[in-house]
């Protein structure tokens, strides 16, 4: 125990003799930690942030859209609405069907005093309203009046409430906002489910004021369970289809399909970057190797005194690839720090949250241990097997 402590002090030493080399061979492994742990916790976060988007707010969930029968066509949220409320009615008739939530969905310009931002507006029911569950932070839900469409009222989320009265008076329940030009009172402010979600919810009744029409984009329908869902998936569009008169099809958009597509693509594309990232952390070793050569180099009268005096071949081996541990480590702790700040700053104005898994930075830090072993174990060796009388010959 007393040996391996004479051999920190001495390692710890030599680091400090060359503070210059010393922090410029850290700073390759900081640049390989940080940047593998900074593209990893962005990725991650990317991908929460899209399927927290895409994904259906309930289990078992369906959704359903229209495709006219074009080449050009390209599905977006502000497409034609191609559904009615006789469709509705249709898919009820499906006995797995559990619950139909209509949806009309559009980008929009949002003005409050001076404030503009864009924003997802979605027209929704009240079925939608209740199964999402939305918690109202500030205000109230909209009472039965305003869901026939009786008055122009919105709930928005509490993202884009501070976006909006971020330099003006505060934003609240009671506030005027105007969605493309049109004034709209604010009776409510819920918490989403995204950090990054700056959405409206209207009911649906007030679609046809900013877009003078009352159809239906999107149908989602939520079976009773999930074994449920292919069968529903071709009764629904078989429905559909057999009773449309449009030069088109309907097509079942599965919501958990989503999620593992995204799932798939978002973790091999973290996984290529950091790949790719991973290969300065090669570097950085390299560069450690190479200092400890000079190191070896330059100490080997020192090496040549040590084993003159009864240090084994193991004290020798030991010595130098604590010291090229301490390097590593010492890089790899610093990359961690830098990495979760690239993460965050890149999160902040990307509008996601970074996720930050503990047992990545547990592998950022074992990882570097192991290079300081792998590209410290050449020099260390060489210097463990010189020879005390050329090793004290060496000018």
């Amino acid at each position: 125990m007393k040996i391996l402590i004479e051999n920190f002090e001495i390692a710890i030493s030599s680091i400090f003799d060359h503070k210059l080399r010393s922090l410029l061979t850290i700073f390759g492994i900081v640049i390989g930690v940080g940047a593998v742990i900074g593209v990893v916790a962005i990725g991650r976060g990317g991908e929460s942030m899209l399927k927290s988007n895409l994904a259906g707010q309930q289990e078992n969930t369906l959704t359903i859209i229209y495709v006219p029968n074009t080449d050009d066509f390209t599905f977006e949220k502000e497409a034609p609405a191609y559904f009615s409320d006789k469709d509705i009615i249709a898919l009820r008739t499906i006995d797995q069907i559990k619950q139909i939530y209509a949806l009309n969905e559009s980008t929009v310009d949002v003005t409050y005093y001076q404030n503009n931002s864009g924003a997802s507006l979605k027209g929704i029911d009240r079925t939608y309203w209740n199964a999402v569950k939305a918690n109202i932070i500030e205000g109230r839900a909209f009472t039965d009046e305003e869901w026939e469409g009786g008055k122009r009222v919105v709930s928005i989320t509490e993202r884009l409430a501070g976006k909006l009265g971020e330099e003006l008076p505060p934003i609240g329940a009671g506030s005027i906002i105007y969605i493309n030009n049109e004034p709209f009172e604010i009776t409510g402010i819920y918490t989403s489910k995204s950090e990054s979600d700056l959405g409206i919810i209207i009911p649906r009744s007030l679609w046809p004021v900013l877009y003078d029409n009352d159809n239906i984009q999107s149908v989602d329908v939520q079976t009773y369970n999930a074994d449920q869902l292919e069968l529903v998936s071709k009764k629904a569009v078989d429905v559909l289809n057999s009773t449309s008169t449009l030069d088109g099809h309907y097509e079942v958009l599965n919501q958990e399909l989503f999620k593992t597509i995204l799932t798939t693509v978002t973790r091999v594309m973290t996984s290529v970057v950091g790949g790719i990232s991973s290969i300065s952390l090669v570097v950085g070793g390299v560069g450690v190797m190479n200092m400890m050569l000079v190191s070896v180099t330059e100490r080997t009268r020192e090496i040549g005194i040590r084993k003159a005096l009864g240090a084994s071949y193991q004290n020798i081996l030991i010595q130098f690839l604590i010291e090229s541990m301490i390097l590593t480590t010492l890089g790899g702790m610093a990359g961690i720090i830098i990495g979760l700040v690239f993460a965050n700053v890149v999160a902040y104005f990307a509008e996601w949250p970074p996720l930050i898994d503990l047992p990545i930075i547990g592998i950022g830090v074992l990882f570097s241990m192991v290079i300081g072993i792998f590209f410290g174990l050449l020099p260390a060796n060489r210097a463990a097997r010189k020879k005390p009388i050329e090793a004290l010959r060496y000018e």
